[in-house]
């Protein structure tokens, strides 16, 4: 424990390990160290024993347990032996260390002094150190002081070898032996005669500066002494120190303070001592007076000495400016109110000046965390003043700042004054590092037409906060590819633009086409200032054509881009097309024939553009083939591998279609250089570190090390090669740096291997050490090294491992998945194992709304919005079995938090118009945060009341929108949001919202107005914005309690048209997205929540829908749910499309008619046109407690006359509902794709559709395989055979997934009894259950449908059928009807022998009692109608059997009558 260092590092971490060693020492307060020569440490405790001899244990505390000093030392001493009760705060004599006598010890390399209250000393004592090798031939010298006079002292010293106290025999326990017998005390010296005595005064000689600050809990110890008031004068002879203390009131006055009473000091043999220890913050005063205490004295020292010292803190700011975000955050020492919400509030007016003059905003992140959002650089003088600092600084011959100074207002008013706290106003702002000129990019047209503003916009390479711009106008030539100077060219107008723009230091300049020429290129040069005051420029040349020319540019500004081969590639472009002009005039143009094409012009490989497809009319294809749908895409997304590596040149032509080639068109190039990917290096289990037994089983595994191009088409060879090392690690306690060194040979033996593992470690390595295991991996010339840190410990630990995410940084608006494992040891028996997380810096793991999973499981998610931003986390999983003593464990590595843009503003203009007439325009700006890609819209309340987003804007750099808005049904204010998100990898985001006054259609033109409004939104040119702009106007449909019974038929099949071109326009833009989302191309998130709210916002009112648009929805949402995706769809996406899925099945069970009389209680039916018998009823919701109302409807169209198809007499599903059922599937497996075990999954209740969907941890599934029910109160109860958990061990997991329709959204030949259920259970592994032959599923399903009459139990029974083949069947041998009864609304139990039921639908019809079907009616149609056939729980249906196979069956059976209610029927 103690070793050469003298330093207060040293001190504060020997009192760390003191106060480590166990209850007795947890209170010490103070390490100190002696500086003489030799001298190391001195330890000073205060030993309060509760019993004569009394044993303690200083200075070596590692491994040493009270067990074993107890057996040794009973052993040794018997019944004198005693154990320790504990150690006081206090200090021997008062807190000094006495007067010692010196001792020589020119040799001593040690020397420890351990001290007794005087009179309190123990007659044994226990010394621990550490001897070595560097110890022989020098003295160790150890002092006790303060003995009691006359008595022995036995010493115990213990010589622990280093190697620890794990093995006897490695210890050198030496005996004890007498040291010293204190002698008796002197005889006191004869009393000399009493010195004259004049006055007395008081003198502080240690203890708080006055004025000074002290955190809460530090101890105040006040030394002082009494001294005469002249030299030949001297002290009373009881001479006494009196104190006092006070909790300063702020504003009263001295002596109405609240003084307590005076006490006396402790004497001491310098003097006196007091010892303070406030117990709250505030401002403490002190007072002590020397004072005669002998009998009858009134001297005193009338001038009391005085301290005034504050329990508290002084608080201190310091700043920084993120010039990338234009963000400065402040953070405080201490905890500050966050009450001050503005900047007024915040700064003084001199500081605001320096940080504006435009809008500022203040962000507090928590109480010691300010950020302050600036204004645009070119609106804030932060950078000027910091300059004009700098320029004074040099002309005074100083160093120039690298800080701004800014102030706090009213600083002194954040506490009360008698708080303890204190705030320094100043606030010194770090600037940043000069890093030369900031590159900037000018974007703009290379080609404008003379029906569009021109507009330029300059910003920082890469986007950023820094800079301010000026323009200037260069040149003017003719147009062309072969220019010539132009100099007659008017150029006041230009001038003048850009003369205002530099005035207000613009970045974005427009000019209107009557300011330029035709047919004149114009040469603009920009310069851009950065913060340091240096300037960088770059030049823009720009044509202006005749003609209308679409400008598309990049979104980020750039041209130039590098990607790795492995990765996928995007260009990501917007565009601004030209104002539309007279109808029929040169400006009036279609935007939605805009076309767009790429091409790759150099000669590198582009294989992913194209088809196999030969095409040789395509003019813009510049190839034979036919171009891939991503070409057609105003942004290129490549798949990976799909660009050769190497540099392309590619070519983006877009025009509107029907124009003359070459004429009209907008070309831009790109270049784009693919590099070789990074080789990534990995070692199975994680960085650690973690803990391994010895002894067991533990290899090394390293073969997930990998370079993504291996084998990849004009990537390098395999020429992959493994190279291991092994280290120990150890800390040098007073650098706190880590070394490194080489591991002892048998281990370096084994990493000679250059393979994939390192086999055996377990065995080799020894207790103790910290190993540092490293793998480099080479290919094609680039290595990566990864390493992982293991410690070895002697119990049978669990073996865990933990992953770290890659890459190490996540968004902390996104959810974090912690992947970890954990199994058994070798020979730890079958224990349970129980699991905890621990992170730095610490979560609160108790707290269940941090987290999407228990947090006692190996995988873990944190919630988005729980991380803080900027920290770096490191999370460790551990596990300890039962029976056992030690934990494994194991760390992830450093984690960063990547924080959300900085919140900006969001507006509509104007302020106020009329729902689908007035045309606003949503703009944000004020964001912070780099650059950033924008969605903005508005929240539409659907049908039902529920806030859904419709974005007219998606993931675009523009930073406004125009569009019509619906009329929010609650009040004239419509809700406008924006989102901003990083372009980075990590992609965090923000989200703002405003209002805006959108006054309501006048009533009853509502759907001419939605009508008005599709026909504008089919003329808008981008496919996603033309999305957009339609769902508005079907959604501006929605509005809740529409009596839609009494609309006029033309004003419902206007609405159905309206919804059904909305519908074709989403599903249109909907389809490239899911198109692009192939070959390692993930669906963006965004764009799968636009796209699926977006349908189910048109679909909001399934009665206003016809069958082809309800199916084109339905198509379109499940192929958005199974685009390529590794993430959980949220549940805003999820809980839409099952509103989408239950719409479809209404919009079926609406086009069924003829509702049947409430009189008609018995099994009549209607024929068709085909003579066939088909009667569907429809479930009713509400409780059972209600009246159960039947239904009948034909099986046919509205329209229709074509007969119902049918199969063994059955009616077959409808291809709509078909749909719908595969829909459902489509949305419960997206719940649960990409989740963690116990992850929060979902529950989504629709009127027709309820989806229960999670992912269980398999010792969970163990425990609630037997009662597993969607939550709705039709729904069957599940219960698994037990094979069915056991099947899932070894697996990581198992998905169960539970279904429940509507029992009408089939049609049936006789009345149906229940809903239909369906159950599915997939592991991990992609497998389902394999249940055996002579096993079976239990369902219990309750009654929906109206039970049978007295009478017709006569004939009739309630049977169990699956759905198989298209239609319902009850003859399936492995399908039995277990138990019927009729009490509280009724139910049925079925039982299915093996997989019958995993992923069937199931149900409840009722049909003839010992029914069977004649031979020439069995079923031949099962495999033809295999589309119907929805294994995975694609249906579930309650149908009953045709009423002319009931009574063509009754014609084949007696029926015998029982003097009972039962009835016996025999065939």
């Amino acid at each position: 424990m103690f070793n050469s260092y003298r330093t207060q590092q040293f001190r504060d971490a020997t009192l760390l390990v003191v106060q480590g060693l166990g209850p007795t020492f947890q209170d010490a307060t103070s390490v100190e160290s002696d500086p003489g020569d030799g001298v190391i440490a001195t330890c000073k405790f205060r030993i309060a024993a509760s019993t004569n001899g009394a044993w303690t244990r200083l200075g070596y505390g590692d491994g040493i347990t009270p067990t074993q000093l107890d057996g040794f030392v009973s052993e040794t001493y018997g019944s004198d032996a005693v154990t320790v009760s504990g150690i006081s705060r206090t200090f021997p004599n008062g807190g000094t260390m006495p007067s010692l006598v010196p001792i020589t010890d020119d040799y001593a390399r040690y020397i420890y002094d351990i001290v007794h209250v005087p009179g309190q000393a123990r007659f044994q004592s226990l010394f621990v150190t550490t001897f070595t090798d560097e110890d022989v031939g020098r003295m160790t010298r150890v002092s006790w002081h303060n003995q009691r006079p006359g008595e022995r002292l036995d010493v115990l010293l213990v010589d622990v070898d280093g190697v620890g106290w794990g093995d006897p025999a490695s210890q050198t326990w030496q005996g004890h032996a007498e040291v010293m017998t204190a002698p008796p005390p002197s005889p006191p010296p004869p009393p000399s005669p009493p010195p004259r005595v004049e006055q007395i005064q008081t003198i502080v000689y240690a203890g708080p500066e006055d004025g000074s600050t002290h955190p809460l809990g530090t101890v105040f110890t006040f030394k002082l002494r009494a001294e005469p008031s002249c030299a030949e004068c001297g002290l009373p002879v009881v001479t006494e120190m009196h104190v006092r203390t006070a909790k300063e009131v702020a504003g009263a006055a001295d002596h109405a303070q609240p003084w307590g009473s005076w006490r006396q000091a402790s004497p001491t043999r310098e003097g006196y001592v007091y010892t303070h220890y406030p117990k709250e913050n505030g401002i403490y005063r002190f007072e002590a007076k020397a004072v005669d205490g002998g009998l009858g004295a009134t001297l005193e020292d009338t001038t009391p000495v005085y301290r005034r010292y504050i329990v508290g803190a002084r608080i201190t700011a310091k700043g920084a400016l993120d010039r990338a975000r234009g963000v400065i955050d402040i953070a405080f020492s201490s905890p500050v109110p966050t009450d001050r919400v503005k900047p007024e509030d915040v700064f003084d007016e001199a500081s605001l000046a320096k940080l504006g003059p435009g809008a500022l905003k203040i962000d507090w992140f928590n109480s010691t965390r300010l950020r302050v959002i600036l204004p645009p650089a070119e609106k804030s003088n932060v950078c000027a003043a910091w300059r004009d600092a700098r320029t004074a600084a040099v002309e005074a011959s100083a160093a120039p700042p690298t800080d701004l100074r800014v102030t706090l207002k009213d600083a002194n008013t954040y506490f009360a004054a008698d708080s303890g706290f204190e705030v320094d106003g100043d606030v010194d702002v770090a600037m940043g590092p000069s890093a030369g000129a900031t590159p900037v990019n000018v974007a703009g047209p290379p080609t404008v037409g003379q029906c569009a503003h021109l507009k330029l916009t300059a910003a920082p390479v890469g986007g950023g906060w820094d800079g301010v711009t000026t323009w200037r106008l260069m040149m003017t030539n003719t147009s062309g590819f072969s220019p010539e100077p132009k100099p007659d060219v008017d150029v006041g107008a230009v001038n003048a633009i850009l003369d205002a723009a530099n005035a207000a230091t613009e970045r974005v300049v427009t000019f209107p086409p009557s300011s330029t020429v035709s047919d004149t290129k114009y040469t603009f040069l920009t310069e851009l200032t950065n913060c340091q005051g240096e300037v960088s420029n770059e030049t823009i040349r720009v044509d202006r054509v005749a003609g209308v020319v679409p400008y598309v540019y990049p979104a980020a500004g750039a041209l130039d881009f590098v990607t790795y081969y492995s990765n996928p590639f995007e260009a990501a472009f917007d565009v601004a097309l030209p104002e539309r002009g007279t109808p029929g005039g040169a400006c009036d143009v279609d935007a939605s024939n805009l076309v767009y094409v790429w091409r790759n012009i150099s000669a590198g490989r582009a294989d992913c553009m194209y088809t196999d497809e030969k095409d040789v009319s395509n003019r813009y294809a510049g190839s034979n083939y036919k171009l891939a749908p991503r070409a057609t895409r105003r942004t290129l997304a490549t798949t990976p591998f799909c660009l050769g590596m190497g540099r392309h040149v590619i070519q983006l032509t877009s025009y509107f279609e029907g124009s003359v080639k070459g004429t009209s068109e907008s070309i831009t190039f790109i270049n784009v250089e693919v590099v070789k990917s990074p080789v990534v290096a990995l070692i199975a289990g994680g960085a650690g570190p973690r803990a391994v037994q010895k002894g067991s089983v533990f290899d090394l595994d390293g073969s997930g090390s990998t370079d993504p191009d291996l084998g990849k088409p004009g990537a390098p060879g395999n020429n992959q090669t493994f190279t291991w090392q092994c280290k120990t690690l150890s800390l040098d306690a007073e650098t706190g740096v880590e070394t490194e060194s080489s591991c002892e040979d048998e281990l370096d033996e084994l990493f000679g291997s250059n393979g994939k593992f390192i086999r055996g470690v377990g065995e080799k390595i020894r207790v103790g050490p910290r190993y540092k295991f490293t793998l480099t991996y080479q290919n094609a010339g680039l290595t990566n090294s990864f390493s992982t840190i293991v410690t070895a410990v002697v119990d049978p630990v669990p073996v865990v491992v933990v992953k770290t995410p890659h890459p190490a940084t996540v968004s902390s608006t996104a959810p974090l998945r912690l992947v970890g494992s954990v199994s058994r040891a070798r020979g730890s028996g079958d224990g349970k194992i129980r699991v905890s997380w621990s992170s730095s810096p610490p979560l609160d793991f108790s707290d269940r709304r941090l987290f999407a999973t228990p947090t006692n499981s190996p995988r873990m998610t944190i919630n988005a919005n729980v991380l803080v931003p900027g920290e770096r986390y490191v999370f460790t999983l551990r596990a300890r079995q039962d029976g056992q003593a030690a934990d494994g464990f194991a760390s992830t590595g450093a984690i960063f938090v990547a924080g959300p843009p900085d919140p900006g503003t969001v507006v509509a203009t104007p302020s106020e118009g009329t729902a689908l007439d007035t045309m606003f325009t949503i703009a944000t700006q004020g964001w912070g945060g780099g650059s950033l890609r924008y969605t903005l819209g508005y929240v539409l309340s659907d049908a039902r009341g529920r806030d859904v987003d419709v974005p007219l804007l998606v993931e675009s750099t523009l930073s406004k929108v125009s569009g019509l808005l619906p009329a929010n049904v609650s009040s004239d204010h419509a809700r406008i949001f924006a989102i901003a998100r990083a372009t980075d990898a990590h992609g965090a985001s923000s989200r703002v919202e405003g209002t805006v006054r959108v006054l309501k259609t006048p009533r009853g033109d509502e759907t001419k107005a939605a009508k008005r409004a599709l026909e504008t939104a089919l003329r808008v040119g981008d496919p996603g914005m033309r999305a957009a702009a339609a769902v508005t106007a079907a959604a501006a449909l929605n509005t809740p309690n529409t009596d839609r019974s009494s609309m006029p038929a033309a004003d419902v099949k206007e609405r159905r048209e309206v919804r059904a071109g909305a519908m074709d326009a989403v599903s249109a833009a909907a389809t490239r997205a899911i198109e692009d989302a192939v070959d390692g191309v993930e669906i963006d998130p965004g764009v799968l929540s636009t796209y699926v709210t977006s349908v189910a916002a048109v679909a909001a009112v399934p009665a206003e829908l016809t069958k082809q648009t309800a199916e084109l929805g339905l198509t379109t949402v499940t192929g958005l749910l199974r685009a390529r995706s590794s993430m959980p769809a949220p549940i805003e996406v999820t809980s839409a499309a099952a509103a989408m899925v239950s719409g479809a099945v209404e919009v079926q069970l609406d086009s069924l008619v003829a509702k049947s009389p409430e009189s008609n209680a018995t099994l009549n039916a209607t024929t068709t046109t085909g003579g066939a018998v088909a009667v569907a009823s429809t479930q009713l919701y509400g409780t059972r407690r209600r009246r159960l109302l039947r239904y009948r409807r034909l099986l046919q169209d509205d329209n229709s006359t074509n007969p119902v198809e049918l199969i063994d007499g059955a009616p077959v599903i409808d291809p709509l509902v078909a749909k719908a059922l595969d829909g459902s599937v489509a949305v419960a497996f997206s719940v649960t794709r990409g989740q963690a075990p116990n992850e929060t999954g979902a529950e989504l209740l629709e009127r027709h559709v309820t989806i229960s969907a999670k992912r269980y941890h398999v010792d969970d599934l163990a425990v609630e395989y037997r009662s597993l029910r969607a939550p709705h109160v039709s729904a069957a109860r599940y219960s698994l055979p037990k094979s069915v958990a056991d099947g899932s061990v070894g697996q990581i997991h198992a998905d169960v997934f539970l279904y429940r329709w509507s029992g009408a959204a089939l049609p049936s030949a006789t009345r149906i009894m229940t809903d239909a259920s369906a159950i599915d259970v997939v592991y991990g592994d992609g497998s389902r259950p394999s249940i055996g032959a002579d096993e079976e599923v239990v369902a219990s399903i309750p009654f929906t449908g109206v039970g049978l009459e007295t009478l017709e139990k006569v004939i009739y029974e309630y049977k169990c059928a699956r759905h198989s083949g298209g239609v319902w069947r009850v003859d399936e041998a492995d399908v039995r009807t277990v138990s019927v009864t009729e009490a509280d609304g009724g139910s049925v139990t079925c039982a299915g022998r093996g997989n019958a039921f995993i992923g069937y639908a199931l149900g409840a019809v009722i049909a003839p009692i010992n029914f069977t079907l004649v031979a020439d009616e069995t079923s031949k149609g099962s495999t033809a109608q295999g589309y119907w056939f929805f294994m995975a729980a694609l249906s579930l249906f309650t149908i009953l059997l045709s009423v002319c196979c009931l009574r063509s069956g009754m014609r084949r059976y007696q029926v015998k009558i029982a003097n009972k209610d039962d009835y016996e029927i025999e065939n």
